[in-house]
């Protein structure tokens, strides 16, 4: 009976047991929700304003936190596209 429970807890354990959050980190989900809050206020604000670049970035700011599980990558990547907006309003 010990054993079964020990063969249970380790399978479950194992490199290839899947988690509820995937391979996301509790940083990476954080991150995440805010990119998400951001997205969400750059849509409304496109939305009303009819400004396209802003309306597109928050839909961006919405899909990139799923693909992106690294904590660097997707800080850097989240902080691109809260710039992007301004940056192009800024050249064009």
């Amino acid at each position: 009976m010990h054993q079964v429970q020990a063969a249970a807890a380790k399978s479950a354990s194992g490199p290839g047991a899947s988690s509820l959050f995937g391979n996301f980190s509790t940083a990476s989900i954080v991150i995440g929700i805010i990119a998400g809050l951001f997205g969400s206020a750059y849509v409304l604000y496109g939305k009303r304003q009819g400004n396209f670049s802003m309306l597109f970035t928050g839909m961006a700011l919405w899909v990139v936190p799923f693909f992106i599980t690294s904590t660097l990558w997707l800080i850097l990547a989240c902080g691109a596209l809260v710039a992007t907006p301004f940056v192009v309003s800024g050249y064009f």
